[in-house]
């Protein structure tokens, strides 16, 4: 059965208020650095994974979006264990601008390796640290959602495993 068949004309309504819901952050936010920075990420697409659970499918929190929830919390605090909470974690980028920092310096290795002749890494030399830091955020929201998704197939794995010891197991009757 396909998604769309699924839904209700008033499950259709709560979702087009959810999506409203999230215009309206992203116009009150205004800068796409925070909206990128991962612990703004991570936690806005858990609660949506949430709101989501609530709004459209009342009442039935099953366990692959549970294990969803699970797994972009663990990306949050993974975050957060990554950069720490001192007031390094937020200048020029912190660790995040450390990152894209390699990240980027990798890049212009591997275009010198596969373009000698072109002039390509002046092109690379003139950004400035708000493009590391985003390119830091990016990488680190990509492992986070890798992470979402992980733990929604482990709740969906562990669904399985429930069902079929469920199954097994004989039934008394008296």
């Amino acid at each position: 059965m396909h998604f769309w068949n699924k839904l209700s004309t008033a499950a259709l309504m709560r979702l087009t208020i959810l999506a409203s819901l999230n215009l309206l952050l992203l116009r009150l936010v205004g800068k796409i650095e925070i909206l990128f920075h991962p612990w703004f990420f991570l936690s806005i697409v858990t609660l949506n994974l949430g709101l989501y659970a609530t709004m459209v499918y009342s009442g039935s929190l099953n366990t692959t979006l549970v294990g969803l929830m699970v797994g972009g919390l663990i990306g949050t605090l993974a975050s957060i264990a990554y950069t720490g909470m001192d007031a390094t974690a937020f200048m020029y980028g912190g660790r995040f601008g450390q990152l894209g920092s390699r990240i980027e310096s990798y890049l212009e290795y591997m275009l010198e390796l596969s373009f000698p002749d072109a002039d390509l890494s002046r092109l690379l030399r003139r950004r400035r640290y708000e493009w590391y830091a985003l390119i830091g955020y990016l990488i680190v929201d990509m492992a986070g959602v890798i992470a979402i998704f992980a733990g929604g197939l482990l709740g969906r794995l562990l669904r399985n495993v429930i069902e079929r010891r469920d199954a097994a197991t004989p039934r008394r009757s008296t």
